[in-house]
């Protein structure tokens, strides 16, 4: 009787984690398709990211990818939006092109803003990719080798310039 109510406490526990991940605007992208993960700061303000995980194609020529170790990827992101309260944000194409065979991606509240953090590749060409944001629009990326993550890595840092007209 003992050992049947650890185990009943075991899987509520469980499944309380596993919400709460969810919660924290976690989600496993390593499928293909369109993801949307939600992020829930306070009452009235709210991040939400959309990606759209899709299969490589021969003709997009461009098989150097973070995940993918020098052949042809299975999946890259095909489309990536950020919206912070309803308002969406404009991600640079060259924040999420490189990036190949995902994993899982999460939003997360840091104190300069928000952050995406995406995780992909395996073992060898496995990597970590943050891109920062607020409600400017994006202000970085960084992007480390999963084994490597001192030697193998790149950083970008996006113009914050909001007075110029192009």
């Amino acid at each position: 009787m003992v050992t049947k109510i650890k185990f009943i406490l075991y899987v509520i526990v469980l499944s309380f984690i596993g919400a709460s991940y969810q919660a924290l605007g976690h989600r496993d992208i390593s499928e293909l398709g369109e993801f949307e993960i939600k992020l829930q700061v306070s009452t009235n303000l709210s991040v939400k990211c959309f990606i759209k995980v899709i299969k490589y194609s021969a003709d997009m020529s461009h098989n150097r990818c973070w995940g993918s170790d020098w052949s042809d990827p299975r999946t890259v992101i095909g489309e990536l939006k950020i919206w912070i309260n309803n308002k969406e944000i404009i991600v640079p194409l060259s924040s999420y092109a490189d990036l190949s065979n995902i994993n899982w991606a999460s939003l997360k509240d840091v104190h300069e803003g928000y952050r995406l953090h995406i995780k992909g590749g395996d073992a060898a060409s496995s990597y970590d990719a943050t891109i920062d944001f607020d409600e400017i629009g994006l202000f970085g990326r960084e992007v480390h080798n999963g084994e490597e993550p001192k030697v193998d890595w790149e950083k970008t840092i996006y113009s914050r310039d909001t007075t110029s007209i192009y």
